[in-house]
């Protein structure tokens, strides 16, 4: 009688689940989990009308189905069970890779504190006992639903930021690098320029270079032949010079009349 039920509602669910799908992908999906047929079904017609529903009878039959289909969004797990309670379900199902985060609610009969409080400490967000309130269950879904679709979106805001991040800090290394290396080669540039002028006249003004080197050592390497023949000439033209000093001399006084003869004859010797 279970099997057949629930394979036509799976037919069912599956049929409606691809059109919907197709429309709207985004559409979460539940398993409920309980070993009460009437529960079953009545979660069932509950929650088909919004979310993809998968039913399981045990927890072994859960797992089963989260290990050879894509995993949920939501859990609802009854709590009492033969052979695998809910709690165990959901340690075992929080143990599984992608699904720690999925969260999970409990259905149970249980009202004592101490019932509720193991069920957070195994992983649940919520807990809701029953008899179950059809309407209840759908606002307590559709909230975790909310923050669970919250979580993950922040959680991919901050990895697209962490690499954005990345992505700007590698970048400015790289400029760093590049700036480092133009700095370099401008210096170096500026070296090569400075050097430039010394190396053209060593080796293409070998001449200039040597005069130049001269007259800082002022004649020290001068022929003694040379010397002579410079001072002596320095000597012929200094009676000269004393006497266009003599001339500048007297042209610059105040003029007293006629200037002598042997001035003027002194002016045009010099003028030769």
């Amino acid at each position: 009688m279970l099997i057949d039920w629930r394979e036509s509602e799976r037919s069912t669910s599956s049929e409606q689940s691809d059109v919907v799908e197709s429309a709207m992908p985004t559409i979460p999906s539940i398993l409920v989990v309980d070993d009460q047929v009437d529960n079953l079904k009545m979660l069932f017609n509950t929650l088909k009308q919004e979310y993809r529903v998968r039913v399981a009878n045990s927890g072994a039959e859960a797992l089963s189905i989260v290990r050879q289909s894509a995993a949920p969004d939501l859990f609802l797990l009854d709590v009492m069970m033969p052979e695998m309670d809910g709690y165990d379900l959901c340690r075992r199902l929080k143990s599984l890779p992608g699904i720690h985060e999925t969260p999970v609610i409990f259905l149970t009969a249980r009202r004592r504190p101490e019932d509720e409080i193991r069920g957070f400490e195994v992983g649940a967000v919520d807990y809701v006992t029953k008899p179950v309130n059809p309407r209840l269950v759908q606002a307590r879904i559709k909230a975790q639903l909310t923050l669970a679709r919250q979580i993950k979106q922040a959680r991919k805001d901050v990895r697209a930021s962490s690499n954005l991040v990345a992505r700007v800090i590698r970048e400015r290394k790289d400029q760093e690098a590049k700036h480092a290396l133009l700095a370099r080669e401008i210096d170096e540039r500026k070296q090569a320029d400075v050097a430039l002028p010394a190396q053209y006249l060593a080796h293409e003004h070998p001449a200039g270079t040597a005069e130049r080197a001269g007259q800082q050592h002022h004649g020290a390497d001068i022929d003694p032949n040379q010397r002579q023949q410079l001072q002596t000439d320095a000597e012929r033209r200094q009676p000269d010079a004393d006497l266009g000093a003599l001339l500048d001399t007297e042209q610059s006084k105040p003029s007293l009349g006629r200037r002598p003869a042997s001035m003027v004859k002194l002016r045009l010797i010099y003028n030769k």
